[in-house]
């Protein structure tokens, strides 16, 4: 197969050697990019890794040159963002963001935040991708941890993570900002230093959120929060529900089926998901074994 081939737009931004040091500590080492009109460019790395860092100082210059047309944010949450940029900007919450949010920002004219209760940190997706790629290349770090729950929430916040392109997308085009999204429910932070907490139902699951099928129609208990080894706090967690409950919730296949569709119309129509995920959806609801008693 060939290569695609290299855009011929000439560069809006280049960055060259890019540095950013805390005191001692240095957060962001020699970074070079290249950014053409039409691109889109993300920025993959676990936490800590100073993709933030690096976007704040990158947006120290949108303001003289005006190169990003807009910003999607996988987490943000302690750090200040501007409100003198005509910039739209999309922060990406899971469940681990929302107890760590240290500035509970309200939506306005260009920035929206959207919250997707159950969801993990890193996407299970993502998480079985980079342990194909440990597995290859560093195979002493591959594999889960030893958390202290079960790792792994299920709930494909990826499928959030679509719409929000394709929002942003109309939103540069054609300013039409994106829908509001509820906001998962917490408690305030027992004490200074401490996280907040998010409210549970009886099943363990988070209250309010953009809430996904996979979550509204609960078949487990899915979290964005773990503990134990260095990473479970981004794997959050996930414990299926037994037999018994299963069959007490969903007497029936088609009753279980029913219920997906009915949320994930609603949540197509509000514009969390794409048509595209909406089908995946449907259809893996159908193809599952869940009210057939297996």
């Amino acid at each position: 197969m060939d290569a695609p081939a290299a855009s011929t737009q000439v560069p809006l931004l280049v960055a060259e050697q890019v540095r950013v040091t805390f005191g001692n500590f240095t957060a962001v080492r020699d970074v070079n990019l290249t950014l053409r009109g039409g691109e889109l460019l993300g920025l993959i790395g676990p936490n800590g890794a100073g993709k933030t860092t690096l976007l704040r100082a990158l947006a120290g210059i949108q303001p003289l040159a005006r190169v990003i047309d807009g910003f999607v944010i996988h987490g943000a949450t302690g750090q200040a963002l501007r409100t003198d940029l005509k910039t739209p900007a999309f922060r990406l919450f899971s469940e681990l963001e929302v107890v760590q949010n240290a500035l509970d920002l309200p939506d306005r004219d260009y920035l929206r935040t959207w919250e997707v209760a159950g969801a993990a940190h890193a996407d299970r997706d993502l998480i079985d991708a980079l342990d194909a790629v440990l597995e290859r290349d560093l195979p002493q770090f591959a594999g889960n941890e030893a958390c202290d729950k079960p790792p792994m929430s299920r709930i494909p916040a990826r499928m959030v993570q679509h719409a929000a392109y394709d929002s942003m997308k109309v939103w540069i085009e054609k300013g039409k900002q994106p829908p509001g999204a509820p906001k998962i429910q917490v408690s305030p932070a027992p004490s200074e230093g401490e996280r907040r907490v998010i409210a549970r139902d009886t099943n363990g699951n988070a209250l309010g959120g953009i809430r996904l099928a996979q979550f509204a129609v609960p078949v487990a208990t899915d979290t964005g929060e773990n503990s134990g080894g260095q990473f479970c706090n981004i794997y959050g967690s996930h414990v299926p529900f037994d037999q018994m409950k299963l069959d007490r919730l969903y007497p029936s296949h088609a009753a279980y089926v029913a219920a997906v569709e009915k949320i994930t119309e609603s949540n197509l129509k509000a514009g969390f998901i794409t048509k595209e995920d909406a089908e995946q959806t449907v259809r893996e609801a159908q193809q599952s074994k869940i009210g057939k008693g297996q």
